[in-house]
């Protein structure tokens, strides 16, 4: 049965701009310890307990807030990868079907993003946070 972490990452993964750059390196958490780059990898931030509402009607919607950051060795790389990010979720309400399974997303919105580097690694990554109605 999926659940926001697997729809999440099943969208990532089967969107053609993000499979182009990292193929299926998409992780949870965080990447392995030899990882090859570029990658993706997302965390759970937070799910509020409190649902939200939706509109006028009687549905009921769970808000979960994620990290999802894109990891390259080069600059340019993380931002393409990030704005294939963006593009694929910024906005995104539909189902997610894997297998036969269905998951409703209503609506995906992003928070912030932040662009990083690691002089010690000269790794890159950029970070966006999402906040996921579900």
């Amino acid at each position: 049965m999926l659940d926001i972490d697997k729809a999440l990452e099943y969208k990532l993964k089967t969107t053609p701009e993000i499979a182009t750059l990292v193929g299926d390196r998409i992780y949870a958490l965080r990447f392995p310890a030899t990882p090859t780059l570029p990658c993706v990898v997302y965390t759970e931030l937070d799910a509020p307990t409190d649902p939200v509402h939706g509109g006028t009607s009687n549905t009921v919607y769970t808000t979960s807030n994620y990290q999802i950051d894109a990891w390259a060795a080069s600059f340019s790389v993380s931002v393409a990868l990030a704005k294939a990010i963006f593009d694929a979720l910024e906005g995104f309400g539909g189902a997610v079907i894997k297998d036969g399974d269905v998951f409703t997303i209503q609506n995906i919105l992003r928070s912030t993003r932040r662009k990083n580097n690691d002089p010690e690694t000269s790794l890159f990554w950029i970070s966006q946070d999402f906040t996921i109605s579900y």
